[in-house]
């Protein structure tokens, strides 16, 4: 209870953080204040042989230090600063005075010297120390107006304290404009930071607005090309058979060109349009039970001609006991469709193999599929980039040779780690190339915030 009425206390509010600093510091002060007063009542009631008119003035101090918390909480930050400073000033003289103790007047006046240095603009603290000479001045004056004689120690007050008061004043001067500059300094570094700040928010929204506007582009056109594209491949296979029929051979030619080309854009184009779902976290998976054999078997069907095209063969490396796997079966066909139509385009006359092994790692069993070629292979400072979008590794000279868009090992690199795995790469050159795909056994639910690297 008490720790919330203090934090209320000196919870002061300002728009200025300076103006706020400096209330807080008024704030204790007062209360410091108040304490001492109330620590001297007891003493003063009991020990004293006239309490009355000092319990007057302790209670008339404690009121003034109390308007002084008043004002700083209403907002009046300066009035209550000039208050406490009047009341540190003038309080003590006047009780010395009443008392005729001259040599207690330094105490009085240096602490409200130093007191200043804490409140107030270095300017303002000079017109403090003017304040404190003329108190000076008229504590000397009613001294000798009632009748008191000054003795050798109150004399040497008198002349040595105007010096006292001027040195500490400069100190305080120096300290105060010292501690200004560099607020002035922070100040102007915390607003260079906000600028900053606000320059990095506007170009990051700018980003974003750009980056939704390229998926919402990549998205659009992409479903817009894909439906005239599969209306042509359509129509190209009806006139392939009816070329067939006819015998004629120079068409089927010709049409086995326009389908080759065309089944390559589509294949671009949905390589595309799922980076763009990656990308705005749409990217469906259907999650189910298949059978490892059986997929690698059909798949191997499927991808036959592609192996074969180069004088490639094919083989699959999986025992049926292997079992069975929970993932999406669409999504892993599409990666190692990418890994191995990879594998083909850049080995001739090889062997293209696929290895499947299983694994135990911190109670996780993984599943392994190796995809390794005896092509070309891939130098070592490419590696890095190997899974980066629109990226490709073959050097400029022979680049023409080969067709693609550096689509498929990014996007499979994606669809692996969102289903919590992750693609691997070993190669060495004019040796052969080995990716390795690692995949849970049980996918439970795919990563949705997996982050697309189109640089």
């Amino acid at each position: 209870m008490l720790r919330k009425v203090i934090h209320s206390i000196l919870d002061v509010q300002s728009p200025s953080p300076y103006l706020q600093q400096r209330a807080r510091v008024v704030v204790v002060l007062a209360l410091g204040m108040i304490v001492v007063a109330l620590l001297f009542v007891p003493i003063v009631y009991f020990f004293h042989p006239h309490p009355t008119g000092i319990l007057i003035i302790q209670a008339l101090a404690i009121i003034l230090f109390g308007c002084t918390i008043v004002l700083e909480h209403s907002g009046h930050i300066i009035d209550g600063i000039i208050l406490l400073l009047c009341i540190l000033i003038g309080g003590p003289l006047v009780v010395i005075t009443g008392a005729r103790w001259l040599g207690s007047t330094p105490l009085a006046l240096l602490f409200s010297i130093a007191i200043s240095g804490l409140l107030l603009q270095p300017g303002h603290i000079w017109r403090v120390l003017f304040i404190d000479l003329i108190g000076l001045y008229l504590a000397v004056t009613y001294y000798t107006a009632t009748g008191s004689q000054l003795t050798d120690y109150d004399t040497s007050i008198v002349v040595i304290m105007p010096i006292v008061l001027l040195m500490t004043t400069l100190i305080g001067y120096l300290g105060a404009r010292t501690i200004q500059q560099e607020r002035t300094a922070l100040q102007s570094a915390l607003a260079e930071q906000r600028q900053v700040e606000i320059d990095l928010l506007q170009a990051k929204d700018a980003a974003e607005a750009a980056n939704r506007a390229k998926s919402a582009f990549l998205a659009h056109m992409s479903h817009e090309l894909r439906t005239p594209l599969t209306a042509i491949l359509g129509y190209t296979n009806l006139l392939s058979w009816q070329a067939s029929t006819r015998g004629d051979q120079d068409y089927q030619t010709d049409l086995a060109v326009i389908e080759h080309a065309g089944k390559h854009l589509l294949n671009l184009i949905n390589n595309v349009l799922d980076l763009s779902k990656i990308e705005a976290g749409k990217l469906d998976f259907a999650i189910e039970r298949f059978n490892i054999a059986e997929l690698l078997r059909d798949l191997g069907a499927t991808v036959q001609p592609l192996i074969a095209k180069n004088g490639n063969r094919l083989v699959i490396n999986c025992s049926p006991e292997i079992g069975e796997m929970c993932a999406d079966p669409t999504k892993m066909r599409q990666i190692l469709i990418n890994m191995l139509s990879n594998a083909a385009k850049y080995t001739e006359q090889g062997t293209i193999t696929i290895n499947v092994n299983n694994e135990l790692e911190q109670d996780i069993e993984w599943m392994l599929f190796s995809v390794s070629d005896t092509g070309l292979g891939i130098p070592s400072e490419a590696l890095s980039q190997l899974f980066q979008s629109f990226k490709r590794v073959i050097d400029p000279p022979n680049a023409t040779k080969y067709d693609g868009a550096g689509l498929g090992l990014a996007l499979s690199q994606h669809i692996c780690r969102m289903m919590g795995g992750e693609i691997t790469v070993t190669s060495t050159l004019n040796v052969g190339t080995t990716f390795v795909i690692r995949l849970p056994r049980l996918v439970v639910q795919p990563i949705t915030n997996e982050v697309v690297n189109y640089v």
